[in-house]
């Protein structure tokens, strides 16, 4: 497993390049009791790339069925890393209004940095 994938119990996210875009891919679950354990470092190392080389995140969620409030945490401790920059990198998830947990979360979650953040429904 390399710093930009994460492998748990019922999660899989995978990260990849789209032009300049770096595309996180998630599937399954995050319903650990602390997902920041793995989260925490997934989301430092997207952090320093994005910083690096891309203008844009786009965070794929359209197939995470499910996000507890502990995993919600770990998405507001990133988005709260990008907004600190002098010049953030942008946010843009991709989601499925389908899920429950989408439609009341990201509303919350863009309003914490609506310069940055964007949802897209797939």
């Amino acid at each position: 497993m390399n710093e930009l994938e994460v492998q748990a119990k019922n999660l899989v996210i995978q990260a990849g390049w789209k032009d300049d875009d770096l595309v996180l891919q998630a599937h399954g679950e995050i319903d650990m009791e602390d997902p920041e354990e793995i989260l925490g470092t997934f989301f430092q190392n997207v952090h320093k790339l994005a910083i690096k080389r891309s203008k844009k995140v786009i965070l794929n969620i359209v197939n995470l069925k499910f996000v507890n409030s502990s995993g919600i945490k770990s998405f507001i401790r990133w988005i709260g890393m990008a907004k600190q920059l002098k010049q953030p990198y942008k946010i843009q998830f991709f989601c499925n209004p389908s899920f429950t947990w989408q439609r009341s979360s990201l509303s919350v979650i863009q309003k914490i940095a609506p310069e940055i953040v964007e949802i897209l429904q797939g």
